[in-house]
């Protein structure tokens, strides 16, 4: 694994605890109510995307469970969607992506070591 992949690997990894530690003992319903945690939660999948837009191809290939499509996807989601943006989409994130994208980085980043 290149060293820019484990840097960006490790930053995907970081940003998605941070994100899913802010929603703890959260509602979607928060979503709702406040606006900086919205805000707050939307660069963090943009950094995320982001961090997975500058993976290699190589790594990529080699690191089928994550879905990269979708993860550097998010980043475009983001940028090309802030006047309306959907909340529901934002907490699904949260609920069901990023945990498991967090659970994948973590057993990639332990198999490199």
């Amino acid at each position: 694994m290149k060293l820019n992949d484990r840097k960006y690997l490790n930053n995907m990894l970081e940003m998605s605890r941070e994100a899913m530690e802010l929603v703890q003992n959260k509602a979607r319903e928060d979503l709702d109510r406040d606006k900086q945690l919205t805000l707050s939660l939307l660069k963090y999948l943009e950094i995320i995307g982001s961090a997975a837009s500058r993976i290699s191809r190589e790594c990529q290939n080699g690191c089928e469970p994550i879905p990269w499509d979708q993860v550097t996807e998010m980043k475009q989601q983001v940028i090309h969607t802030y006047l309306e943006i959907d909340l529901d989409w934002i907490w699904e994130k949260m609920e069901k992506e990023l945990p498991a994208l967090s659970k994948a980085l973590e057993i990639l980043l332990a198999q490199e070591k």
